[in-house]
């Protein structure tokens, strides 16, 4: 999911997005000639990592040092 959400953001057409912004969770779709974004899949983690810290309690600077 965060590689399609980087797909959307850093290469799809914007117009196209606000049109249908049911489009950004499409990952079935490769997007193009681009592919999946390995940003976008960086940025999942990290969402993944703060949300998860925010359950437990725990700060998300300590949780992402060790």
């Amino acid at each position: 999911m965060g590689g399609r959400l980087g797909y959307v953001v850093f290469y799809e057409d914007w117009q196209l997005t606000l049109s249908d912004p049911l489009s950004v969770i499409a990952f079935w779709e490769a997007g193009g000639d681009h592919g999946m974004a390995s940003h976008g899949g960086f940025l999942g983690v990290i969402l993944a990592l703060y949300l998860f810290s925010r359950s437990r309690e725990i700060s998300f600077w300590s949780l992402s040092d060790n």
